[in-house]
C-alpha cells in the first residue's frame, strides 16, 4: 500500500468501515471495536513498515545498513524538506560509489607510495 501515497489511509478506512459492518449495530455503538482495534493493528504495522521493513530493504538492495538509510531520511529531511527525502537516499548511493571506485582506489595507491 505504501507505492501509492495515501492509498494505505483509504485500506484503514475502509478496515474502520467493514468492521463497522460486522459487527451487529442492535447492542449500539461500540467505538473500541470499530474505530480503536483498526487504527491500533494500522499504527502499529505501518511502524514496523516504515521503521524496519523499509529501511531493510532499501538497505539491502543499495549495500547501504539500514540505520544508515534511517539517518539519511532523517538528515534528508531535515536539510532539504520533501525534496530532501526524495533525493537523499539517491544521492546517498551514488556518493558511496564515487567514493568507492574514485576515492578509495586513489588513497590506497597514495598509501603504497607513501
Amino acid at each position: 500500500m505504501n507505492f501509492i501515497p495515501y492509498l494505505s489511509m483509504l485500506a484503514w478506512l475502509a478496515a474502520i468501515f467493514s468492521k463497522g459492518l460486522v459487527i451487529d449495530f442492535s447492542g449500539g455503538f461500540d467505538l473500541g471495536l470499530v474505530v480503536i482495534w483498526p487504527s491500533l493493528v494500522y499504527g502499529i504495522v505501518q511502524f514496523f513498515d516504515g521503521w524496519l521493513v523499509t529501511p531493510w530493504i532499501q538497505g539491502r538492495s543499495l549495500n547501504l545498513g539500514a540505520i544508515t538509510v534511517v539517518i539519511i531520511v532523517l538528515i534528508g529531511g531535515t536539510v532539504g524538506g520533501l525534496y530532501g527525502l526524495l533525493l537523499c537516499i539517491p544521492m546517498a548511493a551514488c556518493a558511496k560509489i564515487l567514493f568507492t571506485e574514485l576515492i578509495l582506489p586513489r588513497f590506497y595507491q597514495w598509501t603504497e607510495k607513501h
